[in-house]
């Protein structure tokens, strides 16, 4: 870590910031002053980042437990104009690390889910998305099937539980599944929301992957039984 502050300018000329980051957050648990020093280099760094390198802090954030409310909102407007250039694989890794990202200060800490999904909205509100676009978050979000996922409290019925582990910190399990059922639960209403408007531009393969991606939902995301009713609960408690 003292290299990486140390270097910090020459990793950066060399394009090697934000993957040393990643390293030093695999190799140890950080302290209080290391969180602080990394929340300011990841400040630093988010706005010469490509999509795919963006699509990459979500999960920086949640390992070293970066939980600062203004890198948290760094990162979500960052990613509020990032959408339509990632890939499916990009916005899996950012769904699947939102999930587990907690921020906020102790006591009080949320998921980082639920600001993504807003941001998520608020940017397809301000300008329509491509198909391409929808047809890849429906995609991603068809992928978040917690059977795949590593962690002991894997729904074996299907659903969240897996990605929704989020262990100890005083936060409830229950409220912390909760919360990441409405965020992705209001994502998933976005892209329902910019179906209609952008189905007439699809090609025939665009729209079988959508089909296919609604049909993985309905799959694993097993609690949200209560059908058009459950989805529109979690949209009137948004509003």
């Amino acid at each position: 870590l003292r290299l990486l502050v140390e270097r910090s300018a020459d990793l950066q000329r060399r394009g090697l910031q934000l993957e040393a980051l990643h390293v030093v957050s695999r190799m140890t648990r950080l302290s209080s002053r290391q969180v602080h020093r990394i929340t300011a280099q990841v400040l630093a760094l988010l706005p010469s980042l490509s999509p795919p390198e963006l699509a990459t802090v979500p999960k920086l954030c949640a390992r070293a437990g970066l939980q600062d409310e203004g890198l948290f909102a760094s990162v979500t407007e960052q990613l509020g104009s990032a959408w339509a250039f990632l890939d499916v694989r990009d916005l899996v890794s950012v769904w699947r690390s939102v999930l587990r990202w907690r921020v906020g200060p102790p006591g009080l800490q949320r998921s980082s889910a639920q600001g993504v999904s807003e941001a998520l909205m608020a940017s397809w509100s301000a300008s329509p998305p491509p198909a391409a676009a929808v047809v890849r978050q429906l995609r991603a979000l068809g992928r978040l099937d917690a059977t795949q996922l590593p962690g002991p409290k894997a729904d074996a019925h299907g659903g969240l539980g897996g990605l929704l582990d989020f262990g100890g910190g005083g936060w409830g399990e229950e409220a912390a599944s909760e919360e990441g059922r409405r965020a992705v639960t209001r994502a998933l209403s976005a892209c329902l929301a910019a179906l209609p408007p952008t189905l007439p531009s699809m090609q025939a393969l665009e729209l079988l992957l959508a089909v296919n991606a609604l049909g993985q939902v309905a799959r694993a995301w097993s609690w949200l039984g209560g059908g058009r009713s459950a989805i529109a609960s979690f949209d009137a408690e948004g509003t």
